[in-house]
């Protein structure tokens, strides 16, 4: 299999960004996790949504390297719901209390970055993707599969 270096960067800055920036403030504050079960929870579900994509990502591009059209449609096709979904699975989960700020920070971001994405899916790569800011957040939290660490 050729490297794809631009969309396999995309399937490690997308998903965890999303998917991190993506945890809500719902639920009973007397509910929540401590930081680091909450940690744990979020980045299996990112762990999850990353290896998901790779293996799209394989099967669909193991004979060649996409071009920027065929990686277009991947990312519009395939990485968006993929994080779409990620972010309503840990939109359900209860942040630690006291964190709810910082989360829907993460949330507004988030949802600013997806959108970008979605109007121009070649936005994605680099370190000028509209998820950078929800990226470095995620990172600055402690995740370590959400956020790209």
């Amino acid at each position: 299999m050729k490297k794809l270096p631009l969309l396999l960067a995309l399937v490690f800055v997308i998903p965890a960004s999303v998917a991190l920036s993506a945890c809500g403030s719902s639920g009973d504050s007397s509910d929540a996790p401590t930081k680091a079960e909450f940690i744990a929870q979020a980045d299996e579900i990112c762990a999850k949504g990353d290896d998901e994509v790779t293996a799209m990502l394989k099967k669909q591009f193991s004979d060649k390297a996409p071009n920027k059209d065929e990686t277009t449609a991947f990312i519009s096709e395939k990485v968006i719901p993929n994080i779409e979904q990620q972010a309503t699975d840990l939109r359900a989960l209860t942040p630690p209390g006291g964190d709810e700020e910082e989360f829907n920070a993460l949330l507004d971001s988030l949802d600013d970055g997806l959108s970008k994405i979605k109007d121009d899916p070649a936005s994605a790569f680099g370190k000028n993707s509209p998820l950078a800011d929800a990226n470095e957040k995620a990172q600055a939290y402690g995740f370590m599969s959400c956020g790209g660490n």
